[in-house]
């Protein structure tokens, strides 16, 4: 597999957490939420063709996988293999019971990514084995967004071999 980006939707490309979004009533959670990382992130991800992208968000249960993907800019879209959450509704209950961060765990070692970068606001939601591979995004105020672009863009074109570089 090639590289992958994990991304994390609340709190990252969307300003607005998952609990502040109403849930199934919300067409477009990008209408009801500033962009957040949204614009830096598609331009990076449109320069890196051999770059994938996973969704890590609650958003996918929510909404559906296919709804969410539909939703974000093409140069994105394009580029969105998966998530690390099933899109269903009827699995919610299922999916609840794991965390986030058993979610992507189990994501990374099914997909084998020879180079991984993750994405998120949660600290919570990032493994701890792999924090160097990744970018925790406190808050979306313009210095922290314009950081937070700058250490995307060196992650994802870091030379790294392998993840078991990582581990």
């Amino acid at each position: 597999m090639r590289s992958v980006l994990y991304l994390g939707v609340e709190g990252v490309l969307l300003s607005r957490p998952s609990h502040h979004i109403p849930r199934y009533r919300v067409e477009n959670p990008f209408q009801v939420s500033e962009p957040g990382l949204l614009p830096s992130i598609t331009r990076l991800v449109a320069g890196l063709p051999d770059l994938s992208v996973v969704l890590n968000s609650w958003l996918v249960v929510d909404l559906g996988y296919r709804r969410l993907v539909q939703l974000l800019p093409e140069e994105l879209a394009s580029r969105t293999i998966g998530a690390t959450t099933p899109g269903n509704r009827m699995h919610r209950k299922a999916v609840e019971r794991q965390t986030r961060v058993d979610l992507l765990r189990a994501d990374i070692r099914r997909r084998s990514p020879w180079q991984l970068t993750i994405v998120d606001a949660s600290r919570s939601a990032i493994p701890c084995e792999y924090a160097s591979r990744a970018v925790l995004i406190p808050e979306l105020s313009p210095p922290l967004i314009d950081k937070a672009s700058k250490e995307i863009a060196q992650l994802l074109t870091s030379e790294i071999t392998s993840v078991d570089a990582v581990e």
